[in-house]
């Protein structure tokens, strides 16, 4: 039964093992979402209802950074095989990245008005978009210039995310 042919095949940027693994082994456990997992939910709701647009901005960029971040670094990890062998040089260039964009951000701030923000917010939803036909792209390379782009193109990604966040 577990060599049958009529299951997908486990793929880099389509890991469905994982995904059968992960099935297994919440099996192993009897979760159950209940009161507290239910008021936390209704508590954030409430919370991004009454948000104001700038502060709830904030909170969607910082949300799309950190999903758009752990992309790369899982990218990074199925790319060039091993991510805690350039982990500093992604997180560095995150933060660098982050600091240019609030600098820019601080010096140009009396310039701006709501309608950029919101253009802001449509780039990074953009880079959001994009960045799954980058990554495939970069898979697609193969051998050791897949190697070579990876341990480029992720870090000045994450630089480029960072500095729209900032």
């Amino acid at each position: 039964r577990a060599l049958s042919d009529d299951v997908p095949v486990n793929k880099d940027f389509s890991p469905v093992l994982y995904y059968f693994h992960l099935r297994d082994w919440i099996s192993q456990f009897q979760v159950r979402f209940g009161l507290l997992e239910a008021g936390l939910l209704l508590l954030l709701v409430i919370y991004l209802l009454g948000i104001r647009p700038v502060p709830l901005a904030m909170f969607t960029t910082g949300f799309a950074a950190l999903a758009l971040e752990v992309v790369l670094l899982v990218a990074f990890q199925i790319l060039y095989g091993c991510v805690y062998h350039r982990l500093v040089l992604i997180v560095t260039m995150f933060l660098l990245g982050l600091g240019i964009g609030s600098f820019t951000m601080n010096r140009t701030l009396h310039r701006f008005r709501r309608k950029d923000l919101a253009k802001l917010e449509l780039a990074i939803a953009v880079y959001g978009g994009c960045l799954p036909a980058v990554l495939i792209a970069l898979g697609g390379i193969g051998g050791a210039a897949a190697t070579a782009a990876s341990q480029t193109v992720i870090p000045l990604l994450a630089l480029l995310l960072a500095v729209l966040v900032g």
